[in-house]
């Protein structure tokens, strides 16, 4: 049997993601994914820069239609140029497994399905 494409998910924010300094306390942005499709999806997120950009949650299960909010948070930093570079969040998402219950499994994503990916630009406003 031939592997199903996931249907694509739209973004808000589209593609790109700023902070604004000062960057002396963590920052928390909301960004939304959503299930344009008919099947559920399995999406995880992750980031150029862990050690600066964590997520919560990191990993889901959407269903037809859904939309879902997440929190790319960013840690406190001292400004640098070299560190002011831009950093870029990605997301991968499959079909959710049939029979598999609706609880996110990091194991689906190494399967031999087809994984999709959509990239969010980070820019650091100083």
């Amino acid at each position: 049997m031939a592997k199903q494409m996931p249907t694509d998910i739209k973004t808000e924010p589209l593609d790109k993601l700023y902070f604004n300094a000062p960057f002396k306390e963590k920052k928390n942005y909301k960004i939304a994914i959503i299930n344009t499709g008919a099947k559920p999806l399995a999406w995880c997120v992750k980031s150029t820069n862990v050690s600066r950009i964590s997520f919560d949650p990191s990993a889901g299960v959407l269903d037809a239609n859904e939309t879902f909010m997440f929190s790319a948070i960013t840690e406190v930093f001292e400004p640098t140029p070299e560190n002011l570079k831009q950093d870029q969040i990605t997301i991968e998402w499959i079909l959710a497994p049939d029979g598999e219950g609706r609880k996110f499994n990091r194991e689906w994503m190494q399967r031999d399905v087809i994984v999709r990916r959509k990239h969010i630009t980070v820019f650091y406003n100083p």
